[in-house]
């Protein structure tokens, strides 16, 4: 081929890249400047139908779309797929699978090969791939929803491996902490209802919001009250000693105040700033809590003449509160 020849093929080539990927988008940009007779792909007016076809449309979804096309899978993507390269991008374009992607080719190349030699689409939900796609060569794990489906010519023949694959690791990170919070909170929970077992402590449920009062056979045993008696705040105050009435009354109130954290034990009259939710424990809005304990009042009197220590601690969530008494 004479110079002029060559020349001549490299404006067609130029030309028909040009047609091919015209529109707007970064990624078309660059297909359309990329000298593609250097690709495992070859120059893109020898491209098959079917890849030039989904080549030029897959440019319009918004979801992340790719073509691995031919023996050695040769990269074409559109530009939602650029967030998944990260820092491959754009030196992949073009490129085989066992470049773009070196560090997960013995998980990805089974599944391309099967597909291509014309077994069943794959398709996969959450998987995980460690990637090594940060600045660097820095290695994360991402999750997938992926699709690899066969891409097929007029002829019936498999021109290349079209692959649709959502990122999820956003979501997957979300979820995998709320179950470790849920976890968590359940332990909590569950070390409570030992420790309230396990001594001589009664617990009632008080919502602020509904003005509703729950209390266990437990603390309706410790007031003299049967256990399918409904109860309310009245009955409570009710039963202490009238010397007893006004301090109870305070430190409960002070106990539910939402705008303090806590309260030291120690030194009644020194507070601890609210904090705001940035500083607050880093669990979901519904449950986090603000806690207040007062100085424990000790001998506390029922009206039975009967004694025993008492302090108050609310544990408020959206909702209401949680009243600990003993």
């Amino acid at each position: 081929m004479t110079i002029n020849e060559r020349m001549n093929a490299l404006d067609e080539a130029r030309s028909d890249a040009a047609s091919l990927f015209s529109g707007p988008g970064e990624v078309r940009s660059l297909a359309r400047e990329l000298d593609w007779s250097k690709t495992p792909m070859g120059p893109t007016s020898g491209w098959s139908p079917a890849v030039r076809l989904i080549a030029r449309s897959m440019f319009d979804s918004p979801f992340p779309i790719c073509l691995w096309s031919g023996p050695d899978f040769a990269l074409v993507y559109n530009d939602p797929y650029r967030r998944i390269l990260a820092a491959k991008h754009p030196a992949a374009l073009g490129q085989p699978g066992s470049v773009v992607w070196a560090e997960i080719w013995d998980q990805l190349k089974p599944q391309f090969d099967d597909v291509r030699s014309g077994g069943d689409t794959v398709y996969f939900e959450d998987a995980p791939f460690v990637m090594a796609r940060l600045e660097g060569s820095g290695t994360e794990t991402a999750w997938f929803n992926y699709s690899l489906s066969p891409l097929r010519d007029e002829d019936g023949s498999i021109a290349a491996v079209l692959n649709i694959t959502p990122e999820n690791t956003s979501r997957v990170l979300v979820e995998r902490r709320l179950i470790e919070e849920q976890a968590a909170l359940a332990a909590n929970e569950e070390r409570l209802r030992l420790a309230v077992a396990n001594a001589d402590v009664g617990l009632w449920d008080v919502d602020l919001v509904e003005d509703t009062l729950i209390w266990p056979e437990r603390t309706k045993a410790m007031f003299g009250i049967s256990a399918d008696v409904p109860v309310t705040l009245d009955d409570f105050y009710n039963g202490l000693h009238p010397a007893d009435r006004e301090a109870t009354t305070t430190a409960f109130l002070a106990a539910a105040d939402p705008e303090l954290r806590a309260l030291s034990v120690n030194s009644p009259s020194s507070t601890i700033p609210a904090r705001t939710p940035e500083q607050l424990d880093p669990l979901p809005m519904a449950w986090r809590r603000r806690i207040r304990e007062p100085s424990s009042t000790c001998p506390f009197s029922s009206r039975d003449g009967s004694s025993r220590c008492s302090s108050s601690t609310t544990v408020t969530n959206a909702t209401g509160a949680t009243v600990i008494s003993h």
